[in-house]
């Protein structure tokens, strides 16, 4: 919960973002819930924190994740599938308005924009890491997480 919050206050000290918390304490909130609480804060991205246990005990460092339909490994595909676990799954986006067909073609088309500035937006972060936080080898990761996908039409928050 620390390192969120500095990093909230050092975003905040930057001048350049606005941030919006979806917890201020040690408290599980659904899938569902953080991606309501980021539509309701107009987000451009979505950030999540997390101290996973990795499978190989020898792994230390940060990894830096963002959604992809495809995983870029076996490790990422794993962390994807136990994150969703927790709740109900994947959780696609919705179109108001339109016809099923003209929602597809508009989920599609929104995912690879998000894909697209999720690993630009990874690509710094990384970068900014780099020589003052151990980082695994290729930290840059992706798979399918459920919530980095928005459930209405919008911008989609990367995780």
């Amino acid at each position: 919960m620390l390192v969120g919050l500095d990093l909230r206050q050092a975003l905040l000290a930057s001048g350049k973002f606005r941030v919006a918390m979806t917890r201020m304490r040690d408290v599980f909130v659904s899938l569902a819930d953080r991606v309501a609480m980021a539509e309701r804060a107009q987000a451009d991205a979505f950030v999540s924190l997390h101290c996973n246990h990795l499978p190989d005990p020898a792994l230390r460092g940060a990894l830096v994740f963002t959604l992809s339909r495809h995983p870029s490994d076996a490790l990422a595909a794993a962390i994807a599938r136990t994150e969703n676990s927790y709740d109900h799954g994947p959780l696609l986006p919705r179109f108001r308005g339109v016809t099923p067909q003209v929602g597809s073609i508009l989920g599609r088309l929104e995912l690879h924009a998000t894909e697209r500035a999720a690993r630009n937006l990874a690509h710094d972060i990384v970068t900014a890491m780099r020589g003052d936080i151990l980082l695994l080898p290729d930290p840059r990761r992706s798979a399918d997480f459920a919530v980095a996908v928005t459930m209405d039409s919008g911008p989609l928050q990367a995780d």
